[in-house]
Parts: structure tokens; C-alpha cells; sequence
């Protein structure tokens, strides 16, 4: 049975594996092969200093630099391995950038309706859901943004928006309720 290595033992090894390499060049060789890791971070981690907890990319680095099982390196600092964590992380960045584009987009919408932040998200969100039911056939495509300025003036198609979305009853019958 092999006894677990520290973190530190594990950079040692990584050096020995890059015949003696420094952090800095460890640094270089994870790098050139798509490994995210600062050489100050390796050189406090070799030396005993390194007093935060490591990330999964720097844990992932060692173990590559090293020529082990990520989840050796993992379990050395007690930290459970998974395999997907870069999916998990992509995921999550996926989602932040699209997250900011809404909230611009948003933003934007309130700026031309006149709107709170706050009004315009839950009116967008009602939009939504009435473009969902025209989609069905449930309904008529009558955005607020469409309303026409004067009551009495309703004669007539109602008007195309941006994307040429109109009331079209022959393209989305209205649903029979029986």
C-alpha cells in the first residue's frame, strides 16, 4: 500500500519528473499544455508557504506536471475528485455571461419604455409568455409596445414589430375551447 504524498511531495515529484525544473518552467510546461498555474503559487506550495487553499486548476496542474491520478493529488489535499468540474465551471460561466446580457438587455428595455429596472423585467417576463401562447395559436400577438396611441384610431391591421410579428389569425387559429 502506497502512503498518500502531500501537495507539497507532489510538486517535489513534478519538479523531478521536468529534470529539476523550477516553478516558474513547471509553470511554462502546464501552461503549453492548456493548465492554468502561477509559478509563485508551485513555489510556496513546494516550500511549505502556501497558506490558501489551492483551486481545482492548480490541484489539476500538479497532477499533470506530476504524471499522477488527479484524484491522488485531490485526496492529498482532501478535496473530492470529479472529472466534470471544468464542465461545472463552464456551465457557470455560461450562464454569468448570459445573465449579464440580460440584464442589459433589460436595462435597455426599461431606458424605452419608460421603466423601472424591476417593471420592465416582470413586463418582458409577461411579454414572454404572450409570445408563447401566440406561438401556440393562443392568441394574438399584441406586445405593450404595439398599443396604438389613440383608442378610437384601431382600424386595420394591427402593426408589424421589429421582427415582423403581426396578428395572423390564418397562421395561428385561435384554439377551439370545447
Amino acid at each position: 500500500m502506497t502512503d498518500t504524498l502531500s501537495l507539497a511531495q507532489y510538486v517535489e515529484l513534478a519538479s523531478q519528473r521536468h529534470n529539476g525544473a523550477s516553478g516558474r518552467r513547471l509553470a511554462e510546461v502546464a501552461a503549453n499544455h492548456g493548465y492554468d498555474v502561477s509559478h509563485s503559487t508551485l513555489n510556496r506550495i513546494r516550500r511549505g508557504t502556501y497558506t490558501s487553499r489551492p483551486t481545482l486548476a492548480t490541484l489539476d496542474a500538479i497532477a499533470f506536471l506530476a504524471a499522477v491520478e488527479p484524484a491522488d493529488v485531490y485526496a492529498a489535499e482532501g478535496v473530492a475528485h470529479t472529472t466534470h468540474w471544468r464542465e461545472y465551471e463552464a456551465t457557470f460561466f455560461q450562464y454569468y455571461e448570459q445573465q449579464e446580457r440580460l440584464n442589459t438587455t433589460i436595462s435597455r428595455y426599461a431606458t424605452l419604455r419608460g421603466l423601472g429596472w424591476n417593471e420592465a423585467a416582470d413586463e418582458l417576463l409577461q411579454v414572454v409568455r404572450h409570445y408563447h401562447d401566440f406561438q401556440q395559436g393562443r392568441g394574438d400577438w399584441d406586445p405593450p409596445w404595439c398599443e396604438p396611441e389613440d383608442d378610437d384610431v384601431n382600424d386595420g391591421p394591427p402593426p408589424q414589430s421589429a421582427y415582423g410579428l403581426a396578428a395572423r389569425t390564418e397562421d395561428h387559429p385561435k384554439e377551439d375551447p370545447q
